[in-house]
């Protein structure tokens, strides 16, 4: 049996961001602007509105910037010894309008249940209903959206999030433990697999969780993180009070949230234009040294901002990915962690097809670095930790959001 190919319910017809407000507006807290070559820019966002995005930059000026010439706009954290910048007129409509200071309501406990899908996204909420081979998810507990089984990752229902496991079959957990493995048929009451062993029908209310083997698909419009949420939307609207609309470009109109502007992490403005490079699996990881080296590619949890996952290398190292297409650039922050200052020392190497592209020194007096290169085309990535005079002691550094963009 087969899922007969079908368009989820959330579909996106373009990219767009329409911020409503002045261009003098209150800043939105502290963000960065990625740009088409992978350089970052640390701002105070204003606003955005007919492709331009309103910030206010290092040296306190007003500027914009064509949204066109952006990949990705990331909310960080605001140096802790500068004040905020907002306008008087805009405080008043803030506090008019927005949420009172001190007065807000207490937040609710995280939803244990969540919905991955085959394109990235991740859902909070909980299954409504198993429809055969649909259900029907409430989103945020806010949008009742129905989903094909054909677009489903995984789903944890009534266990702990983790990560999905990856499998050739279809996967089915129950609450005692025991897992189903086949082909699921139909989602509901019963729910009903087909194994080696024939049909087995449990009720909806003894599965925990369960992961499909889908095959990955590409996202459709922005993708968006939020502080409960990975979403696939077609626009963004940031609003002077404070409040940021997310439109999900549905065939229903009405198919919209609304969150504070701080609880928004990242917009992935061209998902197809750049990836982080934990989603890489390295070809090869070579030590030649006395300490043993290695690579500590960390899983890409679906709530890192553009799921741009640490990885940690331990000198001497080299390590080579092999790229899935043409790469353009490459980007990261090396940094060599206080814990290694003492003795740490040595040279971080960048190489593309064999040229070597980067070579700078971290040590206790220079502890980290960016690192933007271009890639020309390569099909191949290779990073080394060389050794300083010290030798290989404590030459463990860490690349913080390494991205690759692409042709």
């Amino acid at each position: 049996m087969k899922r007969h190919p079908s368009i989820c319910s959330i579909a996106f017809a373009g990219i767009g961001l329409a911020w409503c407000s002045a261009p003098n507006a209150v800043a939105q807290g502290d963000w960065e602007l990625v740009d088409r070559e992978l350089h970052r820019e640390r701002v105070e966002l204003t606003q955005c509105r007919d492709g331009l995005v309103w910030f206010i930059d290092a040296d306190g000026r007003t500027r914009t910037e064509k949204v066109a010439s952006l990949v990705a706009i990331v909310h960080t954290e605001p140096p802790p010894d500068r004040p905020a910048r907002e306008l008087p007129w805009i405080r008043q409509q803030t506090e008019l309008f927005g949420p009172v200071r001190g007065t807000e309501p207490p937040t609710e406990p995280a939803f244990d249940s969540w919905l991955e899908l085959t394109d990235g996204q991740h859902w909070s909420g909980s299954l409504i209903a198993g429809r055969g081979e649909s259900l029907t998810w409430s989103l945020r507990g806010v949008l009742e959206l129905p989903v094909p089984l054909e677009r489903v990752h995984a789903m944890a229902l009534r266990a702990p999030g983790g990560e999905p496991m990856t499998w050739v079959d279809d996967q089915i957990v129950l609450i005692n433990g025991d897992a189903l493995t086949g082909f699921l048929a139909a989602l509901g009451d019963p729910t009903r697999v087909e194994g080696a062993e024939g049909v087995t029908e449990v009720p909806l209310e003894r599965v925990a969780a369960i992961a499909l083997a889908n095959p990955p698909t590409e996202p459709r419009g922005m993708m968006v993180w939020t502080d409960a949420d990975v979403l696939a939307v077609a626009a963004v609207e940031v609003r002077v009070t404070g409040r940021v609309g997310l439109h999900l470009g549905s065939e229903s109109p009405e198919a919209s949230l609304e969150l504070p502007t701080s609880d928004l992490r990242a917009v992935l403005l061209d998902p197809g234009s750049v990836s982080p490079l934990g989603s890489i699996t390295p070809e090869r990881a070579e030590s030649s040294g006395a300490i043993p080296g290695g690579v500590e590619p960390r899983a890409a949890a679906w709530d890192l901002p553009l799921g741009a996952a640490t990885i940690g290398l331990r000198g001497p190292v080299v390590v080579s990915w092999s790229l899935p297409r043409p790469g353009v650039r490459f980007a990261a922050k090396a940094v060599l962690p206080p814990a290694m200052w003492a003795w740490g020392d040595c040279d971080v190497v960048v190489r593309a097809a064999g040229t070597e592209l980067f070579r700078e020194r971290l040590n206790g007096s220079r502890p980290e670095v960016v690192i933007n290169v271009p890639l020309g085309g390569s099909l191949e990535l290779e990073i080394e930790v060389d050794p300083g005079e010290s030798g290989a002691v404590q030459d463990h550094i860490e690349l913080e959001a390494p991205m690759i963009s692409w042709r």
